[in-house]
């Protein structure tokens, strides 16, 4: 791939850790007018919370350990955020649908990552995970949410 022309706002990386996004993707359907005026609907795929989580946990992690360059934790602050987000917005199912994919993808090598970043991140109230949704403004009941979700769902394939 080349570089971007200047100004253009799309771009793409390369992203392992988002190894299951076509597994139980959430169909939605759209409805509106196009610029010419004629209406017009469509499909999109919105992929699931266990690879949302995944893709978020690598990037804070990427961001605190500054891997993408110094100086960056205010972005390992917006990622810690964004997981607080997801968890924010998990319906009833897909919450209830988290086991199954620490089940099935327990022994992936990318989720057993995540679960390291877990370990070394969110499990306690003193490590920086955690202390990057306090600098959020999460608030406590959701920062205790969030920290449950992630390690229940991101916990070594031992333990259960």
């Amino acid at each position: 791939m080349g570089p971007l022309p200047k100004k253009n706002p799309l771009h793409a990386h390369v992203t392992p850790e988002a190894f299951p996004a076509e597994s139980a993707l959430l169909s939605v359907a759209l409805a509106g007018t196009r610029t010419d005026g004629t209406p017009a609907t469509d499909e999109v795929f919105l992929t699931n919370p266990y690879t949302l989580y995944l893709m978020k946990l690598f990037a804070f992690r990427d961001e605190e350990e500054g891997r993408k360059g110094a100086g960056r934790q205010g972005y390992a602050r917006k990622h810690a955020q964004d997981l607080a987000t997801i968890t924010a917005l998990l319906t009833e199912p897909e919450s209830a649908d988290l086991p199954s994919y620490r089940r099935q993808y327990s022994s992936h090598p990318i989720a057993l990552e995540a679960t390291q970043i877990v370990v070394r991140y969110f499990q306690e109230d003193d490590q920086l995970g955690s202390l990057r949704l306090i600098e959020a403004s999460i608030p406590e009941p959701l920062r205790q949410l969030t920290r449950n979700i992630l390690t229940e769902t991101f916990t070594p394939p031992e333990s259960y």
